[in-house]
């Protein structure tokens, strides 16, 4: 910020609708006293708030970081203030998330906070984009009422995780919850049933070197919205699918690396199918077409007889809202379904049970089978595609070796769906992927970041 930038700095914090949550906007001797002011900011702390523009050089408004006492304590702010016309494009997020990474890399703070009106909701959406959370109320400013934003940055260099953040546009009335670290190229992982965006817990740090990470839950899971709906028209994988599609367009990813595994799977593969613009290449681990009448062998059903029981309204009764059956069902599930090395970790099934637990949870996870996107409906359903309608993106199949559900003579016919698909075999890992191999999961997805780069 310098002189020469009054004009732009006068018609910035002189805007009624910028300086809307400020006693009155600034005149244009005040827009020189705040130059000065951050000028003076540079000579003693090394930083200040800084002039925002456009790639091409267009203003956009400032951003930065200043020091601000807080009940008796002085404490690193970053501040934003963006032009009406430029509102809403993530000029704001992108800004300050550098200004975040700066305090914390270069600067070393430990702690970094925002004072926000407590209507200025698009300001706070900003922060909770960048992973600050609201902390406490307090009067700054000589009188002005506050809500502090506050976080911990952690250790210089360690991947940056923003957790629990929402989908700001609802698709359909959900809005999902996600987690997201890293950067790079963008990858979506998929969690299945009975789980949540927990499921990759080691995955997204094994990627955030390499990749821009992000971990939904899905509809009718975890912290994302669960509404009594009609199954087939919004629990179905088509509607799943449109929430990621949403979720991949509202954070301007760009095409993405899908992966998923079990219901995330079948999702993943909705998006290519509907959306292929969105998907740079899928990894994903079964269930995948070509099953087809096998799903009713003898075998096959002594181990899906839980999808016909999910469309009983008994399962409802017996499991939901009970958190000693969730955590019954749910343990018979992760137990079975595991490689035989594997043992089901008490801390995430305590996990699992707090999600599920509460009334209406389960019941709204089994949605998906309440809506005919469970294998066994799907499968029967299957027809193999004209060869030009077959997913075309790249694809990496992990079909792993102890998967109760899904054996691997069933990989027998992915070239009738899938044009361009290379199967991998995952030793020793049963049906849950990303928690019984996570470096293998890990090491297939950010390969798959890698495609159109040769």
């Amino acid at each position: 910020m310098a002189p020469d930038d009054l004009d732009d700095m006068a018609s910035l914090l002189g805007d009624p609708d910028v300086m809307i949550y400020y006693r009155r906007p600034k005149t244009r001797q005040e827009a020189g006293q705040w130059i000065d002011w951050n000028r003076r900011l540079y000579r003693t702390h090394g930083y200040g708030l800084w002039v925002l523009t456009t790639t091409a050089g267009g203003f956009v408004g400032d951003c930065g970081l200043t020091p601000q006492v807080v009940d008796g304590v002085t404490e690193l702010e970053v501040g934003y203030h963006v032009l009406p016309s430029w509102q809403g494009r993530g000029y704001a997020t992108e800004a300050a998330a550098a200004c975040r990474d700066f305090a914390r890399d270069v600067l070393g703070a430990s702690r970094l906070i925002a004072i926000i009106h407590p209507d200025n909701r698009p300001s706070q959406r900003v922060a909770e984009k960048i992973g600050l959370r609201p902390e406490k109320r307090a009067v700054v400013h000589g009188g002005r009422d506050a809500v502090i934003y506050a976080a911990s940055l952690g250790e210089p260099d360690a991947p940056w995780i923003i957790a629990g953040v929402r989908q700001e546009a609802a698709v359909d009335g959900f809005r999902l919850a996600y987690d997201r670290t890293g950067s790079g190229r963008a990858v979506l992982l998929l969690h299945g049933w009975p789980g949540d965006r927990t499921d990759y817990r080691e995955v997204a740090p094994l990627m955030s070197a390499a990749a821009d990470v992000i971990v939904p839950d899905l509809r009718g899971f975890g912290e994302s919205d669960r509404h009594q709906a009609d199954p087939a028209a919004q629990y179905h994988a088509a509607a799943q699918a449109r929430s990621v599609a949403g979720l991949i367009q509202e954070l301007a990813l760009g095409p993405a690396v899908i992966a998923g595994y079990d219901i995330g799977s079948r999702i993943a593969q909705a998006v290519a199918t509907g959306r292929p613009d969105l998907v740079r290449a899928l990894v994903i681990a079964p269930p995948l077409p070509g099953i087809g009448d096998r799903i009713l062998a003898l075998r096959a059903q002594r181990e899906f007889w839980y999808q016909a029981f999910h469309n009983l309204e008994l399962s409802t009764r017996l499991v939901d809202g009970q958190p000693g059956a969730v955590r019954v069902y749910l343990r018979h599930f992760w137990s079975h379904w595991s490689g035989p090395d594997f043992e089901p970790d008490a801390g995430h099934l305590d996990h699992l049970v707090s999600v599920y637990g509460p009334p209406g949870a389960f019941a709204a996870s089994i949605a998906w089978y309440r809506a005919g996107a469970g294998s066994v409906a799907a499968s029967l359903a299957e027809r193999a595609p004209a060869p030009g309608d077959r997913i075309a993106v790249p694809t990496t199949v992990l079909w792993p070796e102890h998967d109760p559900l899904f054996p691997r003579e069933w990989s027998d016919r992915i070239g009738e769906f899938f044009s361009a698909a290379e199967l991998t075999w995952l030793d020793g890992a049963g049906h849950f992927s990303p928690i019984e191999a996570p470096e293998a999961f890990a090491a297939a997805v950010v390969a798959a970041t890698r495609t159109g780069l040769d």
